[in-house]
């Protein structure tokens, strides 16, 4: 039976939080950083939750000039501040029936150039513009789109490591687990 191991992005793998570094590609620009200002002051007035704050952040930050570009470059960044502890605890549970999951609440815009650098594949919060749909892969979505794509009866689940408390019930599911911070 083919093993999964799911990986957090946030404070996990990385030291930080990858979309405040995000927000700041945006701040840099006169033009953006217009955008995203009064975001940010609606959300720490508590007026705007975490999954719109992110909608609306990547909606403003898709408008900016090579886009695309900039996220590539950006996951680039990223890998080069990867935790090398964490890569070594998740090869120590990875084999050749081993698939890595990068799964974080984090924009997919960025976090599928990472996972492909990890050779990983990714869960990632998604926004669908078009059909302005968006899906913040958060706390028990996480589990309901692990448990979707990677059915209990066709997978072992093998290892997962996060930091946040909002994935408790998500690494419960799961054979070893590190709720890091709690070693």
């Amino acid at each position: 039976m083919k093993k999964i191991n799911v990986i957090d992005l946030d404070k996990t793998l990385l030291p930080y939080d990858s979309f405040r570094k995000y927000i700041l590609i945006f701040l840099g620009n006169k033009q953006s950083a217009l955008s995203i200002l009064p975001l940010m002051i609606l959300r720490k007035l508590r007026l705007l939750n975490s999954s719109n704050f992110k909608k609306r952040v990547i909606e403003r930050g898709r408008t900016v000039d090579k886009y695309n570009d900039k996220m590539k470059e950006f996951a680039d960044q990223l890998f080069a501040d990867v935790n090398s502890s964490i890569i070594e605890t998740v090869k120590n549970h990875t084999d050749s029936d081993t698939t890595n999951i990068l799964c974080t609440a984090s924009p997919e815009d960025y976090v599928k150039d990472l996972a492909g650098l990890l050779g990983w594949k990714h869960i990632a919060s998604q926004l669908d513009s078009e059909k302005n749909y968006f899906i913040h892969m958060h706390g028990q979505r996480k589990v309901e789109v692990i448990r979707e794509l990677f059915p209990e009866d066709r997978y072992r689940y093998n290892f997962a490591i996060s930091d946040s408390q909002s994935d408790e019930e998500l690494l419960m599911a799961f054979r070893s687990y590190i709720m890091c911070g709690k070693l």
